[in-house]
């Protein structure tokens, strides 16, 4: 297995946090548990989205979901190595399936919003399944697993949806006739938001590509002389 690291802002004080928590959830909870709250957090999350068209009221309940869907993802893992009972291979194999699953869920949910296209929330997904396949090429072939990127990580990432989510519950979704096609203010946010993700997979696979080429250098295919 690689090793796993999380290069971001938080990462540091997010550790001693979740350590705190760990030590003191009940024997009853288990890591699988954590893993299932952290999913039905993020069904939480998008549902919340997509009822808003009814109502910003419905906002609210995105923002339980989306600390749900950041207790429960963030504490599985650590609650595993806190009590030794880790399972490497399944508990990765799983997290990464749950992850991959209620983030696609979660800007589905945001795309059924009046506040941003449907399209505009495809992009990002499409953006955020370049850096996690990044983040697997990476692992295979430096052997580090490293969900970091410009020094943000998945927490950076709810925090900032967070952010934005609680915005909308004050700024209707005014239409802005800027290009051809109707946006919202907060679809450019999240174009950006798009654009941002596929710049790092861009940077992310220079860095990796050039490390490789220190490790292996290019070869000069030279003729056995007995062939001559």
């Amino acid at each position: 297995m690689s090793d796993k690291v999380i290069s971001s802002l938080t990462s540091a004080k997010e550790r001693q946090l979740l350590n705190w928590l760990a030590e003191r959830l009940p024997e009853a909870a288990t890591p699988n548990m954590m893993t299932a709250i952290g999913a039905a957090g993020g069904v939480i999350a998008a549902g919340g989205y997509a009822l808003s068209y009814f109502g910003r009221l419905w906002l609210m309940v995105t923002c339980f979901g989306l600390f749900l869907h950041w207790f429960g993802d963030s504490l599985d893992g650590t609650l595993a190595r806190k009590r030794n009972i880790e399972r490497p291979r399944f508990g990765m194999f799983l997290d990464q399936c749950v992850d991959i699953g209620t983030v696609t869920l979660i800007f589905f949910g945001l795309g059924l919003s009046p506040w941003v296209r449907f399209d505009v929330a495809c992009l990002f997904i499409i953006g955020y399944l370049m850096l996690v396949s990044l983040s697997h090429l990476r692992s295979n072939v430096l052997g580090v697993y490293d969900i970091g990127y410009g020094g943000l990580g998945p927490t950076e990432g709810r925090l900032f949806l967070l952010a934005v989510t609680i915005v909308m519950m004050f700024i209707p979704p005014i239409v802005m006739h800027v290009w051809p096609v109707p946006m919202t203010s907060f679809d450019h946010v999240f174009i950006g938001m798009a654009l941002w993700t596929m710049a790092n997979f861009a940077i992310g696979a220079r860095r990796v590509l050039k490390d490789l080429a220190v490790a292996e250098p290019p070869r000069t295919y030279r003729k056995d002389a007995s062939c001559d």
